[in-house]
């Protein structure tokens, strides 16, 4: 559309609209306005300098929610430090999981360990979790957390939903927690 065109109907659609003319300063403005330029090679270099400011931003954008999302999936990996649990070794392959019931036991922190001891007796019950489990001390509290993350238990709280078997090394092997059986 030749610039006469574009300026007769921007006219023409300022009084259908506005029922007036057009105010001075904007018919000023328009002839003031140059013509259109044609495209030259430095479009194309215009282009990729916005796609490379694009792509900064978005690399930008996924590192930050990277280091966001992984720093604030469980309390364990937002602040703390890993305390010592037993746990079957990467190695290990359940053949299945024992239909046994460990006893109610207390969870408790000894140091920089997680114990566990029964509630009927108090006496300590040795247990050997999944591989994958971790023990972390998170704002003076231990807490247990499952292979995917899941929060099992926290200090001073009683765990009676364990399942699984008394192993050859007089430790139960935890291989079900609740309703999820964990068979690596």
């Amino acid at each position: 559309m030749p610039d006469d065109a574009f300026d007769r109907d921007l006219r023409l659609a300022a009084r259908d609209f506005a029922s007036v003319e057009p105010p001075a300063a904007l018919e000023q403005w328009l002839s003031d306005l140059p013509a259109r330029q044609p495209r030259s090679g430095g479009s194309l270099r215009a282009l990729v300098r916005i796609l490379a400011a694009a792509t900064a931003v978005m690399l930008v954008f996924a590192l930050g929610f990277t280091v966001y999302w992984t720093h604030s999936g469980s309390a364990a990996s937002q602040s703390g430090e890993p305390l010592t649990i037993v746990t079957e070794p990467p190695s290990f392959h359940y053949t299945g999981c024992q239909l046994a019931r460990l006893e109610p036991v207390r969870m408790e922190r000894a140091a920089s360990e997680i114990v566990f001891g029964s509630v009927q007796t108090g006496d300590p019950v040795a247990v050997t979790w999944p591989y994958g489990t971790t023990g972390w001390l998170i704002n003076g509290k231990a807490e247990l957390l499952a292979p995917d993350g899941t929060l099992i238990s926290t200090e001073g709280q009683t765990l009676d939903d364990l399942g699984g078997g008394l192993g050859l090394d007089n430790r139960f092997h935890v291989c079900q927690i609740g309703t999820h059986v964990y068979l690596h």
